[in-house]
């Protein structure tokens, strides 16, 4: 098992946790694509407002290809709202469970599995950057040294952090 059995709720408070920052995210994002909807259909109303007051054809011609302009945009963000909209809501029972599978199963999934492109993704689920092979063929016992583990599991094996800590500044050590 790659992560220990005390350690699995910490895992799975921490996909929680990625869980509903995406989700809230997602809300901004919509919000802020309504907000700019909202602008622009201001922009058009004051354009066709000021068209009527104007007589100069060149005038008229550059506000109408300002108009056209705006209106692609809006059909851009309508396009992007509906796209958030049919997106298919994650399920996170279902989520959870590949996450304990996969945490009670690494092991077998990466040496074992038939499929090298299947192994292939495993692998790059305990990296975040290819490690080289010296750093694997070392056989380190200690994750935390291996820069390239990923930081779920760097935390999920150290004895003194947890997986989710609150946002802080943090000091960088010279390389």
């Amino acid at each position: 098992m790659i992560v220990s059995n005390e350690r699995m709720d910490e895992v799975i408070q921490a996909v929680l946790t990625v869980w509903e920052q995406r989700q809230h995210q997602t809300q901004q994002d919509i919000v802020q694509t309504d907000l700019r909807r909202q602008e622009l259909i201001t922009q058009i109303q004051v354009i066709v407002d000021k068209m009527k007051l104007v007589s100069s054809e060149t005038a008229i011609k550059y506000m109408e290809e300002d108009l056209v302009k705006i209106e692609q945009q809006l059909a851009n963000l309508d396009n992007e709202k509906e796209e958030h909209m049919n997106e298919e809501t994650v399920k996170m029972p279902v989520i959870l469970t590949y996450v304990k599978y996969l945490a009670e199963h690494l092991k077998e999934l990466l040496l074992h599995h038939s499929n090298p492109l299947n192994r292939a993704a495993y692998f790059a689920v305990l990296f975040d950057k290819v490690p080289s092979y010296d750093i694997l063929a070392d056989g380190t016992e200690n994750i935390a040294n291996i820069t390239e583990v990923s930081e779920l599991f760097r935390r999920a094996h150290s004895d003194h952090s947890n997986l989710v800590s609150p946002p802080r500044l943090e000091r960088r050590s010279a390389p």
